[in-house]
């Protein structure tokens, strides 16, 4: 499976956060874009244990690096899924505080 692989080739990385102070941008834009198109994926494939370990590392990159990173253009797309998916699982509390 590409996804793992792309996974597996991210340990590779070695200014991206924690492992740095200071992450390399284009590193940490390409590992957003990986882990966003690995939600998608989740998603078509009805993991959903898989979208919500996608989704949580993702976040990381959403919110702690947003000072660091320009804007996904995917990112209301991924958070609309992430919304979507805390009402399905009836999470109401949860969705309320990613509001």
């Amino acid at each position: 499976e590409l996804m793992h692989k792309l996974k597996i080739e991210l340990t590779n990385f070695t200014t991206l956060p924690p492992s740095v102070e200071v992450p390399d941008p284009k590193e940490c834009i390409l590992a957003r874009e990986i882990y966003e198109y690995a939600v998608f994926q989740s998603i078509e494939e009805q993991d959903i244990k898989s979208f919500e370990r996608n989704y949580a590392t993702l976040n990381f990159y959403y919110k702690e690096l947003k000072d660091v990173l320009p804007e996904s253009s995917k990112k209301n797309s991924v958070l609309g899924l992430y919304l979507l998916y805390l009402l399905s699982q009836n999470k109401i509390s949860e969705f309320h505080v990613e509001l």
